[in-house]
């Protein structure tokens, strides 16, 4: 039986109770690897009862949730690189996802009047629009459930893992896109050069 390893950094996401049934109920063996945070910690705590420090293993179905000290950005990138999917927050993590060549799932810092709906919509669009109709459609519901902390995440993680083959190759083509853009650094300099001229 094939396991997917996944890491999971967010905010506190009342949605997590219907992906944590979501992964303990399907057909894959999940191995979720959790930074230690105190939200969700706690939010886990709740949904599992008991309580989750650093070092912990709970095993609930398929489902294997490993709870591991917080991480500096070094090892942070290691932990990244070796999972299957990398759910994420806030925008340092959210980068370096992207950066990692794998599946994300990105969970913005939520803001008023649903700001960061927004943004996650325009990532979104970008980030889809090289992609078959599906799986798009995929990666979107999946995005979206998980930010709104809708409990349609576990049917939207199910369609996502239907689209996974399409959705692993596209985080590579992605984060190879990002890499042929250039050092932001030198970019920025050019362009003032150029309008100085």
């Amino acid at each position: 039986k094939n396991t997917i390893c996944i890491s999971l950094f967010c905010y506190d996401n009342a949605a997590l109770h219907s992906l944590v049934d979501a992964w303990s109920s399907g057909d894959c063996a999940v191995q979720c690897i959790v930074p230690e945070s105190d939200a969700v910690m706690a939010r886990l705590a709740t949904i599992l009862g008991i309580e989750l420090r650093p070092g912990m293993q709970v095993v609930r179905g398929a489902l294997t949730i490993a709870a591991i000290p917080f991480l500096d950005a070094n090892q942070y990138d290691r932990l990244l690189w070796a999972c299957d999917v990398n759910f994420v927050r806030g925008e340092d993590s959210f980068v370096r996802a992207q950066l990692a060549a794998r599946p994300l799932v990105w969970q913005p810092y939520v803001q008023s009047d649903a700001a960061h709906l927004t943004k996650l919509t325009a990532f979104v669009d970008r980030y889809v629009e090289r992609l078959d109709d599906t799986t798009a459609a995929a990666l979107r519901a999946v995005h979206v459930a998980w930010s709104e902390q809708s409990h349609d995440i576990g049917r939207s993680w199910l369609e996502l893992m239907k689209a996974r083959t399409q959705a692993v190759a596209h985080a590579r083509l992605w984060a190879a896109r990002i890499a042929d853009g250039g050092n932001l650094v030198n970019r920025l300099a050019e362009f003032c050069q150029d309008r100085l001229k």
